[in-house]
């Protein structure tokens, strides 16, 4: 246990073997090139600022409650847990527990080099950001919980932090890897910056929106809304967007995927930022506004991160009336793989370009856009069935438009069934 009521300058290495060290200032710590540490934990407590940003580092368990910024790096990876430093003394052993993360406030970036970073303890800064950077990627166990302003991820590997006591404002997650995040309040996917004062100025990391280098990744915001301010890029990678508060995009929350699959209650409103995806699904209670820019698929979306996996199978908006009209909209073609069920209220499925002609009887031949329903209002032994307006009852076919540029078909309780 070593304490000052200044500031700590580490210019030497520490090694404990698998003993803990607990640093304890009311100054801050900050460590230099030559001031590695190896123990079995490595507490920090006090205030100012802990810069421990020296990669050689090597502890098994790190811990820190402070009231300010808090770096820390170690190359072969760490636990976030608890740490205990007890030495004999003349009045009996002076013990120091440090558990988890605290800030007063203030942002933290944590970095696990190769080795991955386990959450076991929680984390509360406060309106502090939090950036964990990993190369063996994240794992959050159920005491792990983050509170902070904002949550940033960077590295590679599986980041798994499906823990519903999270609680942020803002998430973002710029990983080579899947990510599965919960957070029981609802936040919104965006820009997270972390700074922490260091020697050779402050140390920044900035994290924005979501990519994932072709892999998954499943958000759930709980009982609160999810907005999309920043884009999401997955590459081939699927995207399924749980949420009991609804979906909100804005301009800047474009989603680029290869299956879209979006679960819960409320609006879901993704008609404000461009979405290109080769399939989409959705099972909600509420209503669905989706703009597609190429040709969708709507069939299933199964994303699996780890041992995590949500499936999405079909188009399903049902369980009460809906507050307005709900549309699926693509720039080419829409194709249902799946069911299309709406219990009450209407979805509107439109579709522009992929012109074909279609012949109506007496009538001559007309531009169409393509409108295909597998398993949808019409049972065929063809497994594809294209419909044209001599195939539709009267009801539907006031909602198409023959000018070539869109079609429409609305789907409601009266004219879809599985």
């Amino acid at each position: 246990i070593v304490e000052t009521g200044n500031t700590l300058t580490l210019n030497a290495n520490s090694n404990l073997g698998s003993g803990n060290l607990t640093l304890i200032s009311q100054g801050g710590v900050q460590q230099n090139a030559g001031g590695g540490i190896t123990a079995g934990g490595l507490g920090v407590k006090g205030s100012g600022t802990f810069d421990l940003n020296n990669a050689s580092n090597d502890v098994t368990t790190f811990a820190a409650n402070v009231s300010g910024g808090v770096t820390f790096s170690d190359g072969n990876g760490f636990s976030l847990g608890q740490v205990t430093s007890s030495v004999p003394g003349s009045g009996g052993n002076d013990t120091q527990t440090t558990t988890g993360l605290t800030t007063n406030n203030n942002d933290a970036i944590l970095d696990s080099g190769t080795g991955g970073l386990t959450l076991s303890a929680s984390s509360n800064l406060g309106s502090g950001n939090l950036t964990l950077i990993s190369q063996g990627g994240v794992t959050q166990f159920g005491t792990g919980s983050i509170t902070a302003g904002g949550l940033g991820l960077q590295g590679t590997g599986t980041f798994d932090l499906n823990n519903a006591s999270n609680d942020v404002t803002t998430f973002a997650a710029n990983v080579s890897g899947g990510v599965t995040f919960s957070d029981g309040n609802g936040f919104s996917v965006g820009q997270v910056t972390s700074s922490v004062p260091g020697s050779g100025g402050n140390d920044t990391q900035t994290t924005t929106g979501l990519t994932t280098n072709n892999n998954d990744a499943i958000l759930d915001s709980g009982t609160g809304g999810l907005t999309l301010n920043a884009s999401s890029n997955l590459g081939s990678g699927n995207l399924t967007l749980i949420s009991q508060g609804g979906v909100q995009q804005n301009a800047g929350g474009g989603i680029t995927a290869g299956g879209l699959g979006v679960q819960g209650n409320g609006t879901f409103d993704l008609n404000n930022a461009p979405v290109i995806t080769a399939v989409f699904a959705a099972n909600i209670n509420g209503s669905l506004l989706y703009s597609g820019l190429n040709s969708v698929a709507i069939g299933t979306v199964a994303s699996t991160v780890g041992s995590d996996s949500v499936t999405t199978s079909g188009l399903n908006i049902g369980g009460r009336q809906l507050p307005s009209n709900s549309q699926v909209t693509s720039e080419t073609k829409v194709e249902i793989g799946g069911s299309a069920t709406v219990a009450t209220g209407t979805t509107k499925i439109s579709c522009s370009r992929n012109i074909e002609q279609a012949k109506e009887e007496n009538q001559e031949s007309k531009s169409k856009s393509r409108l295909v329903l597998i398993n949808g209002r019409e049972t065929s032994v063809d497994p594809v069935t294209r419909l044209t307006v001599d195939e539709i009852n009267e009801k539907e076919s006031t909602d198409f438009n023959d000018d070539g540029n869109c079609v429409n078909l609305e789907l409601n309780a009266d004219n879809v069934r599985q």
